[in-house]
């Protein structure tokens, strides 16, 4: 698992790719929230949007919360928020059984590189 979350950095998920993804509506790819005065960083594409509405069973999601804990700057938002996506491989944290969820496979299909199947 640690390969995989490692090469998912280098083929997707990575804030220094996020801006690089093929965005034909040019909506807002990072979004940006105050909430309980802390700043919250989002990721906010269309499936990744779809996937998380149905897993949260929430219509007003704007998107999932990327981990901004990170001691180095260069590396915040490169990571789920754990506390949102405990368990995900695409977390900072590894743990022993991690999945893989559609909402980090959709992270593949929003850049407009990948098809997921």
């Amino acid at each position: 698992m640690l390969f995989l979350h490692e090469m998912t950095h280098v083929l997707v998920f990575s804030n220094l790719l996020f801006n690089e993804f093929q965005n034909e509506n040019n909506n807002d790819i990072i979004t940006y929230k105050v909430i309980n005065g802390i700043n919250r960083t989002f990721l906010s594409t269309p499936k990744v949007i779809e996937y998380a509405k149905k897993h949260f069973n929430c219509d007003n999601i704007t998107g999932i919360e990327l981990e901004n804990q990170e001691s180095d700057e260069n590396n915040i938002g490169n990571h789920w928020e754990a506390r949102i996506m405990l368990g995900d491989y695409m977390i900072s944290e590894q743990y022993e059984e991690s999945v893989i969820s559609d909402i980090t496979l959709a992270v593949f299909e929003d850049s407009g590189w990948y098809q997921v199947n």
